[in-house]
């Protein structure tokens, strides 16, 4: 597992924002150079809301090349056994990291879980960040129909070879503790 963080560490070193016309890509985007980046956090109950999202996702895209990965960010609360059980509990199947040292969540800034970013692997470009979908309107505001599917439309449009309409919303859950 520390290989695998110090990997990852070393491969998306350098994340930045980059705007482009829309619909214009710059150049070709595959699946297999596209990452999701989910943080996540065993003891949010959104983030637990949120695993047959992530499930859906998954299953959609991984097949088509797409990397998943769920970062545990918050050192007080994960730990190796505790984001297995989650993993377990609820049938994921994407790859899970723990991030003790802050790295991913300073390199991203990301705050809250879940947070789901949606980068280019190779130029490190953040094409979507923010929400999975629009199911919480505000912490403790569930609707009961979810009706924009954020991360799905995001995905959908780089398999295009399109850049997302929507670059990034405003998440929705737990705030990651600063250690």
């Amino acid at each position: 597992m520390i290989f695998s963080i110090l990997l990852y560490a070393f491969f998306f070193k350098g994340f930045e924002y980059q705007t482009y016309e829309y619909g214009n890509s710059g150049g070709n985007i595959s699946s297999d150079s596209i990452s999701v980046i989910i943080f996540l956090s065993e003891t949010c109950p959104i983030c637990q809301q949120a695993t047959p999202a992530i499930h859906d996702l998954f299953k959609k895209y991984s097949h088509l090349g797409v990397q998943f990965t769920g970062v545990f960010p918050n050192k007080g609360i994960s730990n190796p056994s505790t984001i297995q059980k989650f993993k377990k509990k609820y049938k994921l199947a994407i790859e899970m990291v723990y991030d003790p040292d802050g790295y991913w969540k300073n390199e991203l800034k990301a705050t809250i879980t879940p947070e789901i970013f949606i980068i280019h692997k190779n130029t490190h470009q953040i094409y979507y960040r923010g929400r999975i979908d629009n199911r919480y309107v505000a912490l403790g505001k569930r609707r009961s129909v979810v009706t924009e599917f954020y991360a799905h439309d995001a995905l959908q449009y780089l398999i295009e070879g399109k850049i997302p309409a929507l670059a990034y919303t405003e998440a929705v859950g737990c705030f990651i503790a600063d250690d």
